[in-house]
């Protein structure tokens, strides 16, 4: 499951441990809804769309198809909201538009949660242009953004209603259940993670490279790589620079992981190469599993790691290079790097602030 839904799920715990009762309307099976049936939260799965898509040759033909797709599915979102009765409606992604449709039918109070940047991390345009987008976001009455750069990137100029609130990662009663140890390796081999979908803003690339070049020093070092494929050309470039490098016995792909926390039990350390991270769930995951993390110095990355304090950052991949070599030395600097990072994952990211800040916001716009 990725990280926008599993910050949902934590947000629904959180709200139901706080006597308040939800409903979701979701667009698919798939893990989500196996979650909420554990959960027993109530759910509905209805078909809708989102108003965003590359912009190809059918982009011009799918976009007014999506629009409609949505409108028509409005009726039954209706029905089943009326039957719920609630105060409030919440959007848990700005890629689909269904939300602030249903509570303008509903005249009902709207809070949008902004995980996703579009263009610089999916390649993704509005369907009807930006100022679409906006229109409908200043319709919202409440709209929390999940870093800094997320707001920097799409709220420029008035916004008086925008505010920021850090995803969290676990739920205290998660963190006391972890199952925290040494690495599990066969012989020396140092391994580096990346857990990340394989897509060209993710930076995979820059790991691959890096790991060539130190494995002219270290030839014990693997990089692993965990996430699904959402870019077919990509992944045989990456497969590419892998055979260049003479790298097979060192870059394994292990594709979507459905647990991806128990990939933390065989990484020495972790990875977060996306260029325009939108937060860094991975990152901070990494901290509480207290491996370091290395991240690229821009996004929603650096808003997570203080280069030297928490882990370490890198401009290019000659100083990727350099942070891998200074982590595998697990000096006493690592192991400061990593006590910090544990503490500042364990004040930053719990699910109770997290809960708490998101309830502050419904209250502020709850009729």
């Amino acid at each position: 499951m990725y990280g926008a839904n599993r910050s949902l799920l934590l947000l629904l715990k959180g709200l139901q441990e706080k006597n308040t009762k939800v409903m979701v309307f979701a667009p698919e099976d798939g893990p989500l809804l196996n979650e909420l049936n554990k959960l027993k939260i109530p759910y509905k799965k209805v078909r809708f769309w989102s108003w965003q898509g590359v912009r190809n040759k059918l982009f011009f033909l799918k976009s007014p198809l999506r629009f409609f797709a949505n409108l028509s599915v409005l009726p039954l979102l209706l029905i089943n909201a009326i039957k719920f009765k609630p105060s409030i409606i919440y959007t848990n992604s700005s890629t689909t538009p269904v939300g602030i449709y249903l509570s303008l039918l509903m005249h009902l109070p709207h809070i949008w949660h902004i995980r996703e940047l579009g263009k610089p991390d999916y390649n993704l345009s509005y369907d009807f242009g930006k100022k679409y987008f906006n229109f409908f976001m200043r319709k919202s009455d409440a709209i929390i953004c999940i870093s800094q750069f997320i707001k920097s990137y799409v709220f420029k100029g008035d916004w008086n209603n925008v505010s920021i609130i850090s995803n969290a990662v676990y739920s205290n009663d998660e963190v006391e259940k972890l199952n925290i140890h040494e690495p599990i390796r066969k012989d020396d081999v140092f391994n580096f993670l990346m857990m990340t979908l394989i897509h060209p803003s993710k930076g995979i690339h820059d790991a691959i490279e890096a790991i060539g070049k130190i494995k002219k020093d270290y030839n014990e070092v693997n990089l692993i790589i965990c996430g699904g494929v959402e870019d077919k050309e990509y992944k045989k470039h990456l497969e590419d620079i892998v055979i260049e490098f003479d790298l097979k016995e060192n870059v394994f792909f292990k594709g979507f992981i459905e647990k991806p926390d128990e990939m933390f039990s065989v990484a020495d350390a972790v990875l977060v190469c996306s260029r325009n991270e939108a937060w860094g769930r991975v990152a901070a995951e990494s901290m509480l599993f207290e491996r370091p993390v290395i991240g690229f110095n821009g996004g929603g990355t650096r808003e997570i790691i203080t280069h030297n304090v928490n882990g370490l950052l890198y401009a290019n991949i000659d100083e990727l290079a350099s942070c891998m070599k200074t982590v595998m030395l697990k000096n006493e600097q690592v192991n400061n790097m990593v006590t910090n990072a544990k503490k500042y994952a364990l004040e930053k990211f719990s699910s109770e602030g997290y809960t708490n800040n998101v309830l502050k916001i419904i209250s502020k716009v709850e009729k």
